[in-house]
């Protein structure tokens, strides 16, 4: 677990590493100050402070995936930004591996995406999809592929993140 994170001269707080194991317990330091809230929180995507391609992107996401078991996060950056390197990291905290899938090569392959998650549920894994973006139509709504993957992936325990570029 730790290990990893500090070979790589990385230090999660405990409070990150809880959160991204879908934990909702307080760390003991904040016990008496904080609570968490039992309603889930209604997400007004029109006031997320972000770019409208962003948040256009999170609304597809969003609406594909649905409930997931473990967590999804969405990775939006250039190239080279650490995007993969912190997928790895969080996965290896975790104490699992990070399956790492280039969409590009199992496009049009529906048996290899099938294979994709049955590798990702034998080994307990992390799934790091890049290239997203494949994931959608041009007009933006989900794929046949990519809406059969994602139902396929949101059953993972695990957590499943998105790498999308933005487009120029």
């Amino acid at each position: 677990g730790q290990t990893a994170w500090r070979s790589m001269g990385f230090r999660p707080a405990p409070a990150l590493v809880a959160f991204v194991r879908g934990e909702t317990a307080i760390d003991p330091r904040l016990a008496g100050i904080c609570r968490f809230k039992a309603e889930p929180m209604l997400v007004d995507w029109a006031s997320l402070p972000v770019a409208k391609e962003t948040r256009e992107a999170l609304k597809r996401v969003d609406a594909l995936f649905g409930a997931k078991n473990g967590p999804l996060l969405v990775f939006l950056g250039k190239s080279a930004t650490g995007r993969r390197k912190a997928a790895q990291l969080i996965c290896a905290q975790m104490g699992l591996p990070c399956l790492q899938v280039d969409l590009a090569c199992i496009s049009g392959k529906s048996e290899l995406g099938a294979l994709v998650t049955l590798q990702a549920r034998l080994y307990r894994s992390g799934v790091y999809l890049e290239q997203a973006d494949l994931l959608f139509e041009p007009e933006g709504g989900p794929s046949k592929e990519g809406r059969l993957l994602i139902r396929a992936l949101s059953v993972l325990k695990g957590p499943v993140f998105l790498e999308f570029s933005p487009r120029v």
